[in-house]
């Protein structure tokens, strides 16, 4: 075969692979996340990924970082961070640093 042509054959492979893997990630991070939210009573209020660096936390390939607002079961409102990836969430709170 032709080297020029397996070379546009294999790359948007590749690249759809990589998308594919990319959002069964982010699936898999979203159920973490929903699983610690159920776990301490939280509603978010807001939550919007970082994508380097966000509070005491930085984002790596394995890892996503959010900064968060929610609210507890008892009404109050907290704000924070959150580092997660599909097994682990690590939070930090605006009023704990």
């Amino acid at each position: 075969m032709d080297p020029f042509l397996l070379f546009f054959c294999i790359l948007p492979l590749a690249a759809v692979i990589s998308i594919c893997l990319q959002i069964w990630y982010s699936d898999k991070v979203d159920q973490a996340i929903g699983r610690w939210q159920n776990q301490h009573g939280y509603t978010f209020l807001d939550r919007e990924r970082k994508r380097i660096w966000s509070g005491p936390f930085m984002a790596t390939r394995s890892s996503y970082v959010y900064t968060i607002r929610v609210l507890d079961r008892t009404g109050h409102e907290r704000a924070g961070w959150i580092r997660c990836n599909p097994t682990q969430v690590e939070v930090a709170w605006e009023d704990e640093s």
